[in-house]
């Protein structure tokens, strides 16, 4: 499930992040990005079918070998990535539930399964929770980079109205 969402008053910031230089920008990006993407990641956890027991597959092979394999519990299972976006001035992160095939059954069902959906509901719900940290975030990180780029070119002190420094 791929979701794409939009911000309010991201052209500003756009044009925030171009001033920056595209290496400042992109270091803030990432890390507000990945910092959304744990935070989708944590909710997920929380909402990820649990079974207390232990959740193992038992097959026998044609030479009588015994073999299990452990699925383990959904809330193990969920991890965040780094993704090669499509466009070259993107930050794309990822959360995801690895190679967990019978999460995804879970989630949208199949032709004799019920879907279960927990991880679309979830996401939902923390969509305006994201988006309100990531405007908030940005915002900080670019008054805080633009400051330090300020200092350096006038040796820390800002110029007054006439252009003078202090």
């Amino acid at each position: 499930m791929r979701t794409t969402w939009g911000m309010e008053g991201a052209e500003a910031l756009s044009a925030q992040f171009e001033a920056l230089g595209n290496q400042v920008a992109t270091k803030i990006g990432n890390d507000v990005m990945e910092q959304s993407a744990e935070l989708l990641a944590r909710r997920w956890r929380v909402v990820a079918p649990m079974n207390p027991q232990v959740r193992a597959k038992t097959w026998t092979l044609a030479s009588g070998e015994r073999r299990s394999r452990l699925y383990g519990h959904g809330r193990d299972l969920i991890r965040i990535g780094k993704v090669r976006a499509r466009n070259e001035h993107a930050v794309v992160w990822k959360t995801t539930t690895s190679d967990a095939f019978w999460l995804y059954i879970y989630e949208v069902g199949k032709f004799d399964q019920p879907a279960r959906p927990t991880f679309r509901p979830a996401t939902a719900a923390m969509k305006p929770l994201i988006l309100s940290f990531q405007k908030e975030e940005f915002q900080a990180r670019v008054a805080s980079a633009a400051e330090q780029t300020v200092g350096k070119v006038t040796g820390g002190k800002a110029p007054n109205a006439t252009g003078v420094r202090h």
